[in-house]
């Protein structure tokens, strides 16, 4: 079971969580751009099999964009064959 002094909220911690972002300026744009990468790496690095994961840690967000290209050309793809033009 997880000890819950690992989930103590500190000052520093909500600061940062309900941090207001200003998307004129760089630096927050690229921080949000962090969050959800690392984000979506933490969800979903666990689906690969363990011999993929050293290549995904060594492309990062690339290997991310090409999978959603690859997914959606097989989608334009289906929809291409799905659609019953006669």
């Amino acid at each position: 079971m997880d000890n819950p002094e690992n989930y103590q909220i500190t000052l520093e911690n909500l600061d940062e969580q309900f941090k207001k972002l200003d998307y004129s300026k760089w630096e927050d744009i690229q921080y949000r751009l962090n969050r959800i990468y690392n984000t979506i790496r933490k969800n979903f690095y666990q689906l690969f099999p363990p011999k993929i994961r050293p290549f995904i840690q060594k492309w990062g967000w690339i290997f991310y964009t090409i999978l959603i290209i690859i997914l959606i050309i097989v989608l334009y793809y289906i929809d291409l064959k799905l659609t019953f033009n006669y």
